[in-house]
């Protein structure tokens, strides 16, 4: 079984990679200890307690199916704080297994995340030989855009049976994402922003 790969603050201190640097939020780069990011983000939000983790996990299918393996077609589960102004504040993501679980972590395994209110967008991008994942997303921008995202929780409770079955299968894709949305099509684009040639 594939193993989880959830600790967005972890990517964020150590700045691992471009992938997960992207999935983060505006401000990539930051690289702060992740307990004084939390304590930023709940300076600047008064509706987030950052010293305060719930659980959030559950399970996700695609037209009823678990997801394929990791390495093949990574699918993306994102949580994007719920709260206006819209924040630089990172996004957190989780990737689920072969089953379809997913769960998230900021301190130790499967904790969860910051209390709080969320969306929760996913999206599913392909392999590249430059081992970093890359568009279009595979699921037609149905589910990827926080803006439209039909999909919304609120921590704590702790939640640990969420269920989400994204039906992609017949349907039209979005041609054109809205600015936040995590994967665009006017390019493929690796996932700190830049453009990649075709």
């Amino acid at each position: 079984m594939i193993q989880h790969h959830e600790r967005p603050l972890r990517w964020i201190r150590d700045s691992i990679g471009a992938l997960a640097i992207a999935c983060l939020a505006v401000g990539c780069g930051n690289t702060q200890n992740p307990q004084n990011m939390l304590k930023e983000a709940e300076k600047n939000h008064p509706e987030v307690e950052a010293t305060k983790v719930s659980k959030f996990a559950g399970k996700v299918t695609i037209d009823g199916q678990p997801p394929p393996p990791l390495k093949e077609a990574p699918v993306f589960v994102l949580l994007t704080m719920d709260i206006t102004p819209r924040p630089n504040e990172p996004q957190y993501m989780s990737f689920p297994d072969e089953t379809g679980h997913f769960e998230f972590s900021t301190f130790t395994k499967g904790d969860g995340v910051p209390n709080g209110k969320y969306i929760v967008t996913f999206a599913q991008l392909g392999p590249s030989k430059k081992k970093v994942n890359l568009g279009p997303d595979k699921l037609k921008n149905l589910y990827n855009d926080p803006d439209k995202s039909e999909f919304k929780i609120e921590v704590p409770p702790p939640i640990t049976d969420a269920v989400y079955d994204l039906k992609v299968a017949g349907r039209e894709p979005v041609a054109n994402p809205g600015p936040r949305a995590f994967v665009k099509n006017e390019d493929r684009k690796d996932h700190t922003g830049s453009a990649m040639r075709k």
